[in-house]
C-alpha cells in the first residue's frame, strides 16, 4: 500500500532544512527544550516551514507517512531518510516513531533509508531504548549534551526527577555501545558560559560519540 496525503495536514508536523525532511511529533521536552537552549533570539529558517504542531495534536503513523511519501515524489528533497526533531522531543512519543519508521520502510522497500533522532537523552533504560529504535532502522541518534559537569548541566537543563547529568551520560553511552546504531553525535551549544572544548574532549573521550557539534547560541 502506498500512503499518500489526502487532505491538507496540520502545520507543524513537516519542516525541512535545506532538502532534509524533519517530522515533529510532539511539543513536550523533558527538561529544557532544546530550541530554547539556542538562546532567545533563535528562531527556525523562514524558508524550514518549521512551527509548532497544533495544541492537543498527536500526529498518527499514516499521516506522517503520507506527508513524507507525498513529499518525496518532489525532487525538491532527498528521498534517503528523515529526523524525528521538533520542538519537543520524538522519545516521548516512541510508538509512533517506531511505527512511522517502519511504515516507510515497508512503502519504499526499493530505497536505503536513513533515520534519525535528536533528543536531550534524559530518559532512563538506554539500552531498551536503543533496542527499540535500532529494530525499526532507527540509527542516528544526536544527543544535546551542552555541558560536561553534574552542577552545571543539572542547574541549566532543568531535568525533571529523577533524570540528572548522569542519566544522559549514561543515555549516550549506550547508545554508542549498541551494535544496531550506527551513529552517535553528541552537540553543545556555544552560549558563553560553557567550556566547549572540555565538552568535547568529555563527549568524544569519556563518552565515545562518533561526533561532536558546536551550536551557535543566538543571545
Amino acid at each position: 500500500m502506498i500512503y499518500l496525503a489526502t487532505s491538507p495536514l496540520p502545520p507543524g508536523l513537516i519542516y525541512h532544512l535545506g532538502r532534509s525532511l524533519y517530522v515533529s511529533l510532539t511539543n513536550t521536552s523533558v527538561g529544557l527544550p532544546l530550541l530554547l537552549s539556542r538562546g532567545p533570539s533563535f528562531v527556525m529558517p523562514e524558508s524550514s516551514n518549521f512551527s509548532k504542531l497544533p495544541d492537543g495534536y498527536s500526529p498518527k503513523p499514516d499521516q506522517i507517512v503520507s506527508a513524507v511519501n507525498q513529499l518525496w515524489t518532489s525532487d525538491e528533497f532527498d528521498d534517503t531518510g528523515v529526523t524525528f526533531a521538533g520542538a519537543g522531543d520524538p522519545l516521548l512519543e516512541l510508538d509512533t516513531l517506531i511505527s512511522s519508521a517502519n511504515l516507510l520502510k515497508s512503502t519504499n522497500p526499493s530505497k536505503s533509508l536513513t533515520f534519525r533522532v535528536n533528543t536531550n537523552g534524559l530518559f532512563l533504560s538506554p539500552s531498551s531504548l536503543a533496542s527499540s529504535l535500532s529494530s525499526a532502522s532507527i540509527t542516528q541518534v544526536t544527543v544535546a549534551l551542552n555541558y560536561a559537569t553534574p552542577s552545571e548541566y543539572d542547574s541549566n537543563m532543568s531535568p525533571p526527577e529523577p533524570t540528572s547529568f548522569k542519566t544522559v551520560c549514561e543515555f549516550i553511552e549506550a547508545f554508542v555501545e549498541h551494535d544496531g546504531i550506527d551513529k552517535v553525535t553528541a552537540t553543545c551549544v556555544d552560549n558563553g558560559r560553557v567550556d566547549v572544548e572540555r565538552v568535547r574532549s568529555f563527549a568524544v573521550d569519556d563518552l565515545g560519540v562518533d561526533e561532536f557539534k558546536v551550536r551557535t547560541y543566538f543571545g
